[in-house]
């Protein structure tokens, strides 16, 4: 039998598929609208932080993307894309230095 769901969790579902068809249809600045709403709902969730800073990195705000992904990275220094998101980290340093 299913179990009805918080309203919190099916507000955090729906953001989270809009921000996944925005995300797929490359509109960054919607996706990251949604993102941004989740975070408020549900701000303990290191993956949303990750996954803004990378929305940040498309919209070349590298400074946010930086703050996100570096916080991503404390709050989860095992997770098995870390590597990546480290990757990412990296070329955000370099394109704000170059923007400074």
């Amino acid at each position: 039998m299913l179990r009805a769901s918080p309203p919190r969790e099916t507000l955090a579902r729906m953001l989270n598929n809009l921000r996944t068809i925005f995300t797929q249809k490359k509109q960054y600045d919607r996706a990251l609208r949604f993102v941004n709403l989740t975070i408020g709902l549900q701000p303990a969730l290191a993956e949303l932080y990750r996954d803004r800073g990378v929305l940040r990195l498309q919209q070349e705000d590298f400074g946010g993307a930086l703050e996100d992904l570096e916080l991503y990275l404390r709050r989860t220094p095992a997770a098995q894309d870390a590597p990546i998101i480290r990757e990412h980290v990296q070329l955000a340093r370099k394109l704000l230095v170059r923007l400074n």
